[in-house]
């Protein structure tokens, strides 16, 4: 994959879209402090994970790229680990959003409101 950036807009556009397909109400399975960005399917198959997992895949990332991705976001973009391992580069922003979303799904919240506290996140930047 070509180097990506991904902003604020299309940070919080590609979480939309991951709530749109999961829904709302969709509560990550394994949000106890065992978050993947890929993961395992109930037949042993590779499928994206965490929220971040799966805006990572709406954003062209391949499956089998996510699975050196472990571990929060905050840690993977400080250390630009997403940048080198799949060539993607969150601005300053698109972090904090990204951030917001993932500590509420870690929280054990539904990812609708993981999207909106990443909007929240979004409009302090603003």
């Amino acid at each position: 994959m070509a180097d990506t950036i991904i902003d604020l807009d299309r940070a919080l556009a590609l979480l939309t879209r991951v709530v749109e397909v999961k829904g709302e109400d969709y509560v990550y399975p394994n949000w106890n402090n065992d978050c993947r960005y890929a993961d395992y399917g109930p037949d042993g198959e590779r499928v994206p994970g965490c929220i971040v997992g799966y805006a990572l895949i709406e954003a062209g990332v391949p499956l089998d790229d996510l699975t050196e991705l472990e571990g929060s976001v905050r840690s993977l973009v400080n250390e630009h680990v997403l940048e080198e391992t799949v060539g993607v580069q969150l601005t300053p922003a698109a972090m904090r959003a990204w951030q917001a979303a993932q500590e509420s799904q870690d929280d054990g919240s539904p990812w609708g409101k993981a999207l909106i506290e990443a909007k929240h996140a979004a409009e302090e930047e603003k």
